[in-house]
């Protein structure tokens, strides 16, 4: 199985069409099942263009494609989601599903429905929203040379690297929500390649953004 993630958590990286593709090819080459984690598509700025690998010649009947209602609509902890899959397969997710959720409530199942008919203009505000904290976030920890914020697109994460003289970053991460109060995710969370790196969320309001900013940048400068 191949598995792809695009918009990307951790770093806000959006694949291009071409990589896209280049998957794809892989993925047929070798017979591979791909199952690609679609969860930020509607939260991308600048004017990218989110490609779902599904869409592509061949790549339907090998695709699982998973969403859901967290991200987009706000719906964090609600839990409700969705996924499309070539039909033989659909026996085999059932039966893992059945048995780990009974069903998702009514509550919920509503309050997706009303999302998709009704939330079209509150989902544009939202998307522009967040390219605004994006930027105003990166620029703000552009003050030091001790962080540097790597290119996103998608999702609502920073990737910055960070300098520093902890033993690794999950003990930076540690000492700076214990010295500053400001939580981050270390890299390494996603796997070894993420040393030496934060995520950030820029889910947060603006003032709360420049407080972190400025607690870190002061943090790193010192």
């Amino acid at each position: 199985m191949l598995i792809v993630n695009s918009p990307h958590n951790p770093t806000g990286l959006v694949m291009t069409k071409e990589e896209i593709d280049q998957l794809a090819n892989i993925a047929k080459k070798h017979n591979l099942i791909v199952l690609s984690d679609e969860m930020y598509e509607k939260i991308i700025s600048d004017g990218t263009e989110h490609v779902s690998i599904a869409s592509l010649p061949g790549m339907a009947e090998r695709t699982v494609t998973v969403n859901g209602f967290s991200k987009a609509y706000a719906m964090t902890g609600w839990r409700i989601g969705y996924l499309h899959a070539p039909s033989p397969l659909y026996q085999g997710i059932f039966r893992v599903h059945q048995f780990n959720t009974a069903c998702v409530p009514a509550f919920t199942q509503k309050a997706a429905l009303a999302a998709m008919e009704r939330a079209g203009d509150v989902l544009e505000y939202m998307r522009h929203s967040f390219a605004l904290r994006r930027t105003l976030l990166a620029d703000a920890l552009s003050n030091t040379e001790q962080l540097q914020v790597m290119e996103a697109a998608g999702a609502f994460y920073l990737f910055v690297r960070v300098h520093h003289q902890e033993a690794n970053i999950r003990e930076f991460a540690l000492r700076l929500l214990e010295d500053t109060g400001v939580a981050t995710v270390p890299g390494t969370a996603f796997g070894d390649a993420g040393e030496g790196y934060l995520r950030l969320s820029y889910a947060a309001s603006d003032h709360v953004l420049l407080e972190a900013a400025k607690r870190l940048v002061n943090y790193v400068s010192h």
